[in-house]
């Protein structure tokens, strides 16, 4: 008998190998608000609150038409005396809904000769392998050749086309304005040359997960400075050394820019430092950049984000600003002076990512190893950046009078920041049972103002930590709150795959705008939520996978479980 392991036990034993922060979709992906690796049967509780939207008529029709498509296409005398003409008479700006609601209800039904006679028109069009598994090559090409005032054309997740297929069909679309070539593996040079040549007005670009070589990326930058956004994110070719062939494209125009644009993401590429070190910073080379990704790359000390002061003095008071909105670095193995500096230079930072902060990865899919990954953040590194994030100075605290009014003023406005996975966070023993923790710290001087907080795959966070949630008093560490921020501006708490438990409900329940709570994986019990639901009445969204101590049957109806409890008199 073959001793060769059974497929199973195969599947088990590749899934087992994932490094802790690999790239994944709970660190990544907008889909992943869970910041969990999440199971395929999770358990989510919905209800819907106040006045219920009334869709439009229009928005009725194209539901009803995509739900009744099949039926109706096999009526073969209703469908040639009547639907077919009316298709072709609705209006332009009507095609590109009508196709989405098809596609979301009946995707599979599409089949090339209907998508090119009815749904070419328009200036906008969307075509998703996963909506339309069917498309074939030659329908990319036809409509682009039957309809060349396309301004906005996202094609996504076709491995199969090859890339002088692209370029075929993008060199005929002059009035292409933005383009997503997403999870299109072949997309390679021949199809940069083609809209660098052929796309004068292109303003928006994404390439994410494609095989764009860097020095034509480059040459697309030159021949389009009115750029404004680049998504190069997962191209396994870009690493440091065929990275300077993108840098070289700019050695002849030393005094190049890109003006106008404001979304650059770089995740997921072999980088490091060292790739950028004959690149202008970005400050300079992209003076309006707003939103910036550099999650899994090996940026270690974040030279492309730090020009010289343009002040003698050295110190981050005196520092260039930095316009930066959103920034994400999970993943990397930022260094804390790094992170510090550009901080305290993003006074209008907005989103923050810090998730599993260590030794970062090479490009998608690529192993990384557990034993650095989501180690560089301890207690100490959170208290540093919960001075930097609260406006405070090193040796400032909490109290009454002028320096506290001057904390006050100082307060930043993070709205949206994530902590997931950093696993040394929480280690640091408490003195005392009163006293909070950096952690506790981090949630009542940062945490509670912002509007969205990931907290999830903290293996060291305990229900006291949560503490810092509670309403300033003169006796806790958030004495310095003004009073107008008595209630904390949380919207969405995500705490999955955590230890804590039902003792934590009397600080979530003091979040009175909560519309979002993930709990996957905790200890909480029934009578905690119990005691969240009465006190959060917008909460709408409860994420319970895996909490044993809720029943299984209970996990995904949650909120008729609370009201009939509630109606009982429990």
């Amino acid at each position: 008998m073959s001793s060769r392991p059974s497929k199973r036990r195969r599947a088990q034993n590749s899934s087992s190998k994932s490094s802790i922060g690999a790239p994944s979709k709970s660190l990544d992906s907008a889909s992943a608000l869970r910041g969990d690796d999440a199971p395929n049967t999770f358990a989510s509780s919905t209800r819907r609150l106040g006045q219920i939207h009334v869709p439009t008529l229009t928005s009725i029709c194209y539901r009803k038409f995509a739900l009744y498509f099949v039926k109706l296409r096999e009526n073969k005398t209703l469908w040639d005396e009547r639907i077919e003409q009316q298709l072709r008479n609705l209006p332009d700006e009507m095609v590109p809904k009508l196709f989405a609601a098809l596609k979301r209800d009946c995707g599979s039904y599409l089949d090339q000769a209907f998508i090119i006679t009815y749904l070419r028109r328009g200036t906008s069009m969307t075509l998703a392998y996963s909506s339309l598994p069917g498309m074939k090559a030659q329908t990319i090409t036809r409509i682009a050749a039957l309809n060349k005032g396309i301004q906005e054309l996202e094609i996504s997740g076709f491995e199969g086309i090859t890339d002088n297929i692209f370029a075929a069909a993008l060199g005929n679309l002059k009035r292409l304005r933005k383009v997503v070539l997403r999870g299109c593996t072949n997309v390679g040079a021949l199809t940069i040359q083609a809209l660098t040549d052929n796309c004068p007005e292109l303003r928006i670009v994404n390439l994410n997960y494609t095989s764009a070589p860097p020095a034509a990326v480059a040459l697309l930058l030159l021949a389009h400075p009115h750029l404004e956004a680049l998504k190069v994110a997962g191209i396994q070719s870009w690493t440091d050394a065929t990275f300077q062939k993108f840098v070289g494209a700019f050695q002849d125009h030393p005094n190049f820019t890109l003006p106008e644009l404001h979304t650059l993401k770089l995740a997921h590429l072999a980088l490091s430092d060292a790739a950028f070190a004959s690149l202008s910073p970005l400050p300079t080379l992209c003076p309006s950049l707003r939103r910036l990704d550099l999650s899994f790359t090996l940026v270690k000390n974040l030279y492309l984000l730090l020009p010289a002061s343009t002040s003698s003095d050295s110190s981050p008071d005196h520092a260039t600003p930095l316009q930066l909105e959103k920034l994400n670095l999970t993943s990397t193995p930022i260094t804390l002076a790094a992170l510090q500096e550009v901080l305290t230079r993003c006074p209008g930072l907005k989103i923050l990512s810090l998730g599993a902060l260590g030794s970062g990865s090479r490009g998608k899919g690529a192993a990384v190893s557990a034993s650095g990954v989501g180690m560089m953040m301890d207690d100490a590194v959170l208290d540093a950046l919960t001075q930097v994030l609260s406006g405070q100075t090193a040796g400032e605290s909490g109290g009454e009078g002028e320096a506290a009014s001057s904390t006050r003023q100082r307060r930043r406005r993070v709205e949206d920041l994530s902590l997931v996975g950093n696993l040394k966070l929480g280690l640091t023993p408490r003195h005392d049972e009163n006293d909070l923790t950096a952690l506790g710290r981090f949630i009542a001087r940062v945490g509670r103002y912002c509007k969205r907080l990931n907290l999830s795959n903290l293996v060291h966070l305990h229900s006291s930590d949560l503490m810092g949630l509670m309403p300033p008093t003169s006796d806790n560490d958030n004495a310095d709150a003004p009073a107008d921020d008595a209630t904390s501006n949380l919207e969405i708490l995500l705490l999955n795959n955590s230890p804590i438990d039902s003792s934590a409900a009397v600080y979530i329940s003091t979040c009175r705008k909560l519309e979002t709570l993930g709990l996957a994986g905790t200890r909480i019990d029934e009578d905690g939520l119990f005691t969240i639901l009465d006190a959060c009445p917008k909460l709408a969204n409860l994420d319970l996978t895996s909490c044993r101590g809720v029943k299984v049957v209970d996990r995904r109806r949650f909120f008729e479980v609370w009201e009939e409890r509630r109606e009982s008199g429990r």
